[in-house]
């Protein structure tokens, strides 16, 4: 009877069809799910296998009745009645209980009541009555840095846990038994990235790339003048002898572009334009490095041992300096579980926080891949994709819970029309920009900034107890005068 009901389990509510419906993909949902579902997406994309449908004219309602299905889950529970009637006087068999603990919401997002239920049964699968809820206990775990007790509470037939997340990324919900570990348990709830813009700083930038932040200021790459800004949250020059505005690397032939900032007031550049990376203690140049060793270099990143990563674009390699910034070779930046179509193009870079593994963004193969420092080798990529659109990634960054975080660019089509009731199609293309969030395992999070971003560069990651912020570089808005250079910051969760 148990595998029937799975068989007959809606995948968005986990329960009972209730008016099944049909998909064009052919996979069913209940037709209240579906209709929630869509509407909070803004489109019908299927929840099992993930590809959008077509919405029929005049709604989800519309969609074909799956009669069959309908019919089955009403046998089912006749079935279940009639179990119910020959069972009345049997004592349950707690051994051979089947206990389940399944999510209850559709989308989970921070801020928002996460309810789970836990329904007992017996062998037979008949929900047992009469539990005492101090039998049961339960926790939750957020990557294994936070955990804390949840208290079930009696729910007619069930017993539900509730709690409400602070933080997007997947929490570990665990459920027990008279300390005996529960089926399906333990759950992992996903809990998705809202991605609330916060604020636009503009300052003086004009064709920006990537940034870096401790906080309390914004250090930003500019490749039209040759320059690094050092800034405030409003985006004014913090140096009072570059006049408030620039400071750093100006010079014709110079093209700033990766950027990170050490201990100590030092910043490194990487230049693409000579080839090297470039030094400033207190926003006054010290020297340069890398020279003859790098091959258009773009992002950079510094571990606590002061070893320097530098990410080639057209070497297809990471390059590795000593704090003294002598080389200590170069990695490979090839394979990762499927044969690349084409020579990597290799942008920012990030380190995750054991600092044992490396995440470089490939643009030419549209993927994110990660690099074992201690093998020097790709360990995995993650295809980065909106919808059914591969994107371009450029920026990548990770938080202290090891999530990863990519500044995208993808191209949409769209359709205009003209000619008034000719209604003549016109068929274009426009590009978007987004941020895409994923574990460190590669599982998707979720992706926000569609309606914020066009053309984004480099991103950095903000993250303190109460708040997780990403900073997020719009290089050159693509045209659109609204739109002009700028950073864009998000709040996460």
């Amino acid at each position: 009877m148990e595998g029937m009901k799975d068989s007959l389990s809606c995948p968005v509510c986990f329960e009972l069809f209730e008016r099944a419906k049909t998909l064009p993909c052919q996979h069913v949902v209940c037709e209240g799910c579906i209709a929630l579902w869509a509407a909070k997406r803004g489109q019908l994309i299927c929840p099992t296998c993930r590809e959008e449908q077509e919405i029929p004219a005049g709604g989800v309602s519309k969609l074909p009745t799956n009669f069959m299905v309908n019919g089955m889950v009403e046998s089912f529970k006749e079935g279940l009645e009639l179990e119910d009637d020959e069972s009345d006087d049997e004592s349950p068999d707690l051994n051979g209980s089947s206990i389940e603990l399944s999510g209850k919401s559709h989308e989970h997002v921070c801020d928002v009541i996460i309810t789970c239920s836990i329904q007992i049964c017996d062998s037979k699968g008949k929900p047992i009555r009469g539990i005492d809820s101090k039998r049961l206990n339960a926790t939750i775990r957020y990557y294994d840095k936070n955990k804390w007790d949840l208290f079930p509470e009696k729910a007619d037939e069930k017993f539900e846990l509730s709690f409400i997340p602070k933080r997007c990324g997947i929490y570990v919900v665990e459920a027990f038994l008279d300390g005996q570990g529960i089926n399906k348990s333990p759950l992992d709830v996903v809990v998705h990235p809202k991605g609330r813009i916060l604020s636009v700083i503009r300052g003086c930038m004009k064709q920006p790339k990537d940034v870096f932040s401790d906080g309390d200021s914004i250090f930003v790459t500019d490749s039209s003048n040759g320059n690094y800004l050092h800034l405030d949250w409003l985006g004014y020059g913090k140096n009072p002898e570059s006049d408030n505005i620039k400071v750093g690397c100006a010079g014709k032939d110079l093209s700033p572009c990766g950027i990170f900032r050490a201990a100590g007031n030092t910043v490194y550049v990487t230049d693409t334009g000579s080839n090297n990376v470039r030094l400033y203690e207190n926003d006054k140049y010290v020297c340069s490095f890398g020279d003859g060793n790098l091959d258009q270099p773009l992002g950079i990143s510094v571990d606590k041992n002061k070893l320097i990563y530098v990410a080639n674009k057209l070497s297809n390699a990471i390059s590795v300096f000593d704090e003294f910034h002598m080389s200590l070779g170069t990695i490979r930046v090839e394979g990762g579980g499927k044969k690349p179509s084409v020579a990597p193009s290799l942008a920012c870079i990030a380190l995750n926080s054991a600092e044992d593994k490396l995440i470089v963004a490939d643009q030419a193969n549209c993927c994110l891949k990660i690099i074992n420092l201690a093998q020097k080798k790709v360990e995995h990529s993650i295809t980065t994709k909106v919808s059914r659109h591969t994107a371009r990634p450029f920026g990548v960054a990770v938080d202290s819970n090891d999530n990863i975080y990519a500044s995208v660019c993808f191209t949409e089509s769209f359709n205009t029309f003209k000619g008034g009731a000719s209604r003549v199609s016109d068929a274009r293309e426009r590009t978007k920009g987004a941020v895409l969030m994923y574990n460190s395992s590669g599982f998707f999070l979720g992706r926000f900034g569609e309606s914020e971003l066009i053309n984004p560069g480099g991103i950095f990651v903000l993250e303190n107890a109460k708040q997780l912020s990403i900073l997020v570089v719009e290089t050159d808005g693509n045209g659109y005068g609204s739109r002009a250079p700028g950073l864009r910051l998000f709040s996460v969760a």
